[in-house]
């Protein structure tokens, strides 16, 4: 155990981080405010080594908007930050395999070179020993429950909180803040407990969905790229497309053709260390591909453009049950649940003979088609608010009630269609989420929900 604190002509912090960042496999740091990339956050990013930020989320704001940007732009899985709103005030960073500092220090160019600061390092071994890093481990997945994974919503949040003068209208900036907030509020240990056991599916539904979209629009942003980008798929397609049929192929070629559950998880053990190498590797045979493995093309071609018109706010509403099905037929996981939903769930009254995949999928469409939920709304109506009932960035949270709420549901429109409808009718806001693309992040080594 050592003492860290200014030395005279030195940076006692930085020192130790030189020290501690090739030795360590990973690093977590929970540092309230965060005002700096340098030296700690960008010797981090540039090590190329798994690196998690925890920081807090206010009116003041705590963390700047270029570094909040900095990690959304970096689009890797190696390089995550977390938000924790409110009432966050730790300074903990845990080079994992070397050992922990908790001290006093925030992440800025005073805590790191000017100011008096003082704090604890722990070596890893004596750490494990003492019971402390069991403690440390329970701390940062106590965060885990209480923070939420950084999007574009939320750094553009920020940032536009930031360019105001909140200096001089700090009432009013606050005000503000409350009402546009991305994050609910903490305001104590106790009113935590108690809020997320009345609301705890909902949040930890938008924490992972949030989550996972952030990280498929890093995805979108790399494979779209010139180097990536194989000379088969359309110079007009989508972003968000382009990432969904990555995913689609590499689950096509590597995963379901083996046929087993176990090799998804298997896959996920090979890359969890490392998602950032797996998915490099990805791409480059994605971008090698003379041409499309699967049904990849067809989709480039012809049915991103068919839910962009078809799902629009102009057309929804008025959508014919042929419509409708077209659209059922164009989903992969409406196409799937078809294979597995049986006769009396979809209120047929004697079994049908053998038909073919495409008959089953018109029945289902039919049957989502004709159903109405608890308030009277359609099918189509629940699509339209899901999509268009308000700004895009409340999506998750319509998604979940259509989803999740006995109210708000129609019979066998869950959440793997609907999530993957929104990415077709919005793929660079949300890309295409289903089953099949979680279980492909998954086997990159993202920790990723299989819903």
């Amino acid at each position: 155990m050592k003492l860290i604190t200014d030395e005279a002509g030195t940076s006692p912090l930085t020192n130790l981080h030189e020290k501690a960042l090739p030795q360590s496999i990973e690093v977590y740091a929970a540092v309230a405010y965060v005002q700096s990339d340098e030296p700690f956050l960008k010797s981090c990013r540039e090590s190329n080594k798994p690196f998690k930020l925890w920081a807090r989320y206010d009116y003041s704001p705590a963390t700047r908007p270029e570094i909040l940007k900095k990690f959304l732009s970096h689009n890797s899985p190696n390089y995550q930050c977390f938000l924790v709103p409110d009432i966050f005030h730790a300074k903990v960073i845990w080079w994992k395999n070397y050992g922990v500092y908790v001290g006093s220090a925030n992440l800025s160019d005073r805590a790191w070179l000017q100011n008096i600061e003082a704090g604890i390092f722990v070596d890893e071994e004596e750490a494990a020993e003492s019971g402390l890093l069991e403690q440390i481990e329970d701390f940062f997945d106590s965060l885990e429950d209480r923070s939420r994974p950084l999007t574009q919503e939320i750094a553009d949040h920020v940032e536009k909180l930031f360019l105001s003068d909140f200096a001089k209208h700090q009432y009013q900036q606050q005000k503000h803040f409350s009402e546009t907030r991305q994050i609910p509020e903490l305001t104590s240990q106790i009113t935590v407990r108690s809020k997320r056991r009345n609301n705890r599916k909902q949040e930890a539904f938008l924490d992972e969905w949030g989550e996972t979209i952030e990280q498929l629009r890093g995805i979108a942003k790399r494979v779209s790229q010139p180097e990536y980008k194989p000379s088969w798929v359309p110079d007009h397609a989508s972003a968000g497309i382009q990432a969904d049929q990555l995913l689609h192929a590499y689950y096509h070629t590597f995963l379901k053709a083996r046929w087993n559950q176990a090799a998804i998880y298997e896959s996920h053990e090979e890359n969890k260390k490392d998602p950032e190498k797996a998915l490099l590797h990805a791409m480059d045979w994605w971008s090698r591909l003379p041409e499309a493995p699967n049904d990849e093309q067809v989709k480039f071609d012809e049915w991103a453009s068919y839910h962009i018109e078809h799902l629009s706010k102009e057309k929804i509403l008025s959508l014919s049950n042929e419509q409708f099905f077209q659209i059922c037929r164009r989903v992969n996981a409406t196409i799937e649940h078809a294979q597995q939903v049986s006769w009396k769930q979809i209120g047929l009254s004697e079994q049908p003979p053998s038909m073919k995949h495409i008959e089953r999928i018109r029945l289902l469409s039919d049957f989502i088609y004709k159903q109405t939920n608890n308030h009277g709304d359609s099918a189509l109506g629940v699509l339209y608010y899901v999509l268009h009932e308000g700004e895009d960035r409340e999506i998750p949270h319509r998604l979940f009630q259509a989803t999740k709420d006995p109210k708000w549901k129609i019979p066998h429109m869950g959440l793997s269609m609907l999530g993957e409808i929104v990415g077709w009718a919005k793929p660079d806001f949300s890309p295409p989420r289903n089953r099949r693309t979680s279980k492909a992040m998954h086997a990159l080594g993202y920790s990723v929900k299989i819903n």
